[in-house]
């Protein structure tokens, strides 16, 4: 907010010529009626607000808009002023004298406003920011972009997510928190008269499908078919798929990663707390199949491992990656003795990580860890450890067995050292 001071009185010149800020919003206020100002928020919304002392406590209302739908003029919101801070004088609630102002449907700011304004301030805070950027600007702004949010329906809502939930329940779920959470934030960052709603049209809408717990981790013969995809594959997703299954992190940081991010020598990568859904910094141990495949990738001027883009930007179009992948094992199953695989999600991977990790004995704090969840209870205040030897440990042995699968060992050799004992 930058507020300015009183010098002059308000006049519709300078209602009409006042032009709105790059964000946030700019008060200036009236010499004419101290206490009233006028308010231009940077999506072009224009009110009169008054702020006055009722028994002691300072109090701020918005007397009506100064532009658009059911605007009031200069006099009317002096004399709403007026009145209103007579009441104040006498302990009485400032409301009472004011005119209604809810605004009628087609009228406040649009839903593409809001979303625009959401993706600026918002999204940058999110961990995984882009990609609800990217689900913002795809799914809903542009069916809604030009839509008052006072005129946004349970239906609107219904016609985006039915159809999305017969093929993809887990999108259409996404989808219906995304559109929720940016007309919660609406309402939290702006006035009733400035969106023109006072409740979010979607508050009682029920998800379009139950949320449940999905369990699918690959097995071994899965695992050795979708390897000899990525080979074929190729870079940069097919080795980004490799480093998805052997380190367990999440696809967003693994498909961002940056060179400076990691240290071969110390067999180490660091990601930032910016990049990551704990918001802290996360050591992954890179095990020494991590390290050769890392080894082996092309190298750019840009910042980035995985790009099409010369390192300038991280690879995108994941869709279409997992496809191909698909496609590839489609082919090598009918070319050679492999195993055909399951319908699999990219987030499966994470999970088989996890689960071969257990199956190997790594106890369950050191597998929470390696996946940088964050601690619960208890534990979250008083364990502070960070287990780096143990997530080293368990990083490798995960990796080992994955060799195994791959590349089976003759049988008179066992396939992948026993569980250490003593790991905490």
């Amino acid at each position: 907010m930058v507020p300015r001071r009183a010098r002059d009185p308000l006049t519709a010149k300078t209602i009409q010529h006042t032009k709105p800020p790059r964000s946030g919003y700019i008060e200036i206020f009236d010499s004419a009626l101290p206490g009233m100002c006028l308010r231009v928020s940077a999506a072009g919304t224009k009110s009169f607000i008054l702020s006055a002392r009722v028994t002691g406590k300072q109090t701020r209302i918005t007397l009506g808009r100064a532009n658009g739908p059911n605007a009031i003029g200069l006099a009317q919101a002096r004399r709403l002023a007026c009145e209103a801070k007579d009441r104040a004088a006498v302990g009485q609630s400032l409301s009472p004298a004011l005119t209604p102002t809810r605004m009628v449907a087609g009228g406040g700011m649009s839903f593409g406003e809001i979303t625009r304004e959401y993706i600026r301030r918002e999204c940058p805070k999110l961990a995984r920011g882009k990609e609800v950027e990217s689900l913002v600007r795809v799914r809903l702004l542009k069916p809604w972009g030009d839509i008052p949010l006072a005129a946004l329906r349970k239906r609107h809502a219904r016609e985006l997510t039915d159809a999305l939930a017969e093929r993809h329940p887990a999108a259409a779920y996404k989808l219906h928190e995304c559109y929720k959470r940016v007309l919660n934030w609406a309402l939290e960052h702006y006035d009733d008269d400035e969106i023109g709603i006072e409740v979010s049209p979607f508050a009682n809408l029920k998800p379009p499908v139950s949320k449940t717990p999905r369990g699918r981790a690959l097995h071994d013969f899965e695992i050795k078919t979708l390897w000899s995809a990525w080979d074929d594959v190729g870079y940069p997703f097919g080795d980004l798929q490799k480093l998805l299954l052997l380190t367990g992190q999440r696809r967003s940081e693994v498909a961002e990663m940056a060179w400076q991010e990691v240290d071969l020598n110390a067999a180490k990568w660091i990601i930032p707390a910016g990049r990551n859904k704990s918001s802290r910094e996360h050591l992954v141990p890179l095990s020494n199949e991590v390290i050769a495949i890392l080894l082996a990738l092309p190298r750019f001027s840009g910042v980035h491992v995985f790009t099409t883009t010369a390192g300038k930007r991280p690879v995108s179009g994941f869709s279409k990656a997992k496809a191909a992948t698909d496609a590839k094992v489609v082919e090598l199953t009918k070319a050679k003795d492999l195993e055909t695989v399951a319908p699999w999600r990219w987030h499966d991977l994470r999970r088989t990580a996890r689960t071969g990790m257990a199956e190997l004995g790594v106890p369950e704090i050191v597998g929470e860890r390696v996946l940088n969840h964050a601690p619960k209870g208890l534990s979250a205040i008083y364990n502070v450890a960070e287990y780096q030897r143990e997530n080293r440990d368990a990083l490798e042995r995960w990796a080992r067995k994955v060799h195994d699968i791959i590349t089976p060992p003759p049988d008179n050799l066992m396939s992948h050292p026993a569980p250490k004992q003593g790991v905490a």
